[in-house]
């Protein structure tokens, strides 16, 4: 009786495991599933990748995202800035990098058209620095590294109250997130000192390095690493053989509802507190002295300078509403008012020009009675495609007024 031979053909059946594979990567690559936005910088501590590509989703929305060649959620804009024209960057977080609606529908995007459709003053053009995470510190530095090349007539800086202050402290920062980043010290005299960092670099070294290296360029990798990322088991076991860096965090998300820190109360909300503590306080001052620095930077490259303090929802809510968002909450220890109440105070002292979009957004409410759903999304707290065109409106009318028109509200 003749021997039976198994046929085994690692060829033909590496190829049926990599048809499939290939598929799903497919899919993935037309579908924007797992693509990556952001990228380590030695600087900045993140940026997005020149030229990435794929969407944004959240329970009530979905949003195509393209990233243009210079690392900007933008269109694409000449680094030689043509001649008569009124070239304006917008410095901040998630809330002006818009991931969560259409480009065109983006703040940014809507300012230009407006300041472009009214006649009578010169040509804009409107440049979205805005990256998710960003505090201060980065954005100052973004200021300074990239946006002089730009030759800017005007900045404007969007602060959003909830976490721009907690951005700029290591000590608050590093409650909620472990991802490289740089920050700023106040030394005795009250002058800014950066804070050295390390940022992250990708592991190349040998095959693994190599193998891993050539990986990160597969949405289908990032699905993966995602996925055992939200495992402890699976993270601590791919940790252990050397395929997950599990000690650095992913690079810097766009904000949501905010983080919940070691104790039952949010960790953003304490910004709203009476007596801050002395970390707080320590953040407040930083702060202010980064602000300033954004502005002496502004008007060293001759270019005018707009603060816009952008409110939390928490602030036009009733104190039983805050209460199920926020337990600790106690009308007498917190004052929802006192953040923006500073910053005016601020821009009144450093000969600021400076817009709050509290009473902005209080008064687009009252006129239509609205409700807060229609300025920013219910699912993931940022601005709603409204929220972006009441921003738009109202900076339109401050930056096409004369220089220095526009005072502290």
């Amino acid at each position: 009786m003749p021997r039976m031979r198994w046929g085994f053909k690692p060829a033909a059946v590496l190829l049926g495991a990599m048809i499939p594979l290939v598929g799903l990567e497919g899919y993935f690559r037309i579908r924007g599933i797992g693509a990556g936005f952001y990228e380590p910088d030695p600087v900045l501590g993140a940026r997005h990748i020149p030229n990435a590509r794929g969407r944004w989703r959240q329970a009530c929305f979905d949003v195509p995202i393209r990233i243009n060649s210079h690392g900007f959620r933008d269109v694409e804009h000449l680094l030689e800035k043509p001649p008569g024209i009124q070239r304006i960057i917008v410095l901040g977080d998630s809330i002006a990098e818009a991931l969560q609606v259409p480009l065109e529908g983006s703040f940014p995007r809507r300012l230009e058209t407006l300041l472009n459709g009214g006649g009578g003053g010169p040509p804009a053009e409107v440049l979205n620095f805005g990256v998710s995470g960003y505090g201060t510190a980065q954005e100052y530095l973004s200021l300074k590294t990239r946006g002089a090349q730009y030759r800017p007539d005007a900045v404007v800086l969007v602060f959003t109250i909830l976490n721009d202050v907690r951005n700029n402290s290591p000590a608050l920062e590093g409650k909620v997130s472990s991802y490289p980043r740089p920050y700023f010290r106040l030394n005795p005299a009250g002058h800014l000192v950066a804070i050295p960092f390390e940022p992250i670099k990708p592991d190349t070294a040998g095959l693994l390095g190599k193998v891993k290296t050539a990986l990160r360029h597969l949405n289908l990798y990032h699905v993966l690493v995602a996925t055992v990322r939200a495992q402890p088991s699976l993270r601590s076991f791919f940790a252990g053989v050397g395929l997950l860096r599990d000690n650095a965090a992913s690079p810097p998300a766009p904000e949501g509802a905010p983080t919940r820190a070691t104790d039952p109360a949010y960790l953003d909300y304490e910004i709203y507190r009476r007596e801050p503590d002395p970390e707080w306080r320590e953040a407040w001052r930083t702060t202010e002295a980064l602000l300033r620095a954004v502005r002496d930077e502004a008007r060293r490259l001759g270019a005018r300078f707009l603060l816009v303090a952008v409110p939390g929802a928490a602030e036009f809510a009733g104190h039983e509403e805050i209460s199920k968002w926020f337990p600790a909450y106690m009308p007498s220890e917190y004052d929802l008012g006192a953040p923006r109440e500073r910053l005016r105070r601020l821009a009144e002292e450093a000969r600021m020009e400076y817009i709050s979009l509290y009473e902005v957004f209080a008064e687009d409410l009252r006129s239509r009675r609205g409700t807060l759903t229609d300025l920013f999304w219910w699912c993931d707290g940022h601005l709603s495609p409204h929220g972006h065109e009441v921003v738009a409106r109202s900076l339109a009318q401050h930056v096409g007024r004369p220089r220095g028109a526009a005072t502290a509200r």
